[in-house]
């Protein structure tokens, strides 16, 4: 969206007679009836005034959706990294305990073989 905030807005032709000059469509919208032809008030302005309004709720619609789904991809990321942490943690506790265990093992051979080597 950032994109395309400061780019000019470029002129579209929404014309229906060859005589009716081309109309940005920002401006389209904005232009009261004396501006428009008399081919465009009324019924067909209401048609295309409705069209964008439905498009507009859409994009709304889709979205809220959008950032629901964000939100929870977020929480979702956050509950494993933090099950991830905690299986660090786990790992590095057991880690230390094999480690303790080697040593007391290797500690108790050595003493095995001093004593069976006499």
């Amino acid at each position: 969206m950032k994109a395309f905030q400061n780019k000019p807005v470029k002129n579209f032709p929404l014309s229906f007679h060859k005589s009716q000059k081309k109309v940005g469509a920002t401006s389209f919208l904005a232009d009261s009836k004396e501006n428009m032809q008399p081919s465009m008030t009324g019924g067909v302005r209401d048609v295309l005034l409705m069209k964008c309004k439905q498009a507009i709720e859409e994009l709304h619609l889709e979205l809220e959706g959008e950032k629901r789904l964000r939100q929870q991809i977020e929480e979702s990321l956050i509950e494993a990294e933090n099950e991830t942490h905690e299986k660090e943690s786990e790992l590095r506790e057991i880690k230390f305990k094999f480690e303790n265990l080697s040593g007391k093992r290797n500690a108790f051979i050595l003493r095995a073989n001093l004593l069976f080597s006499r």
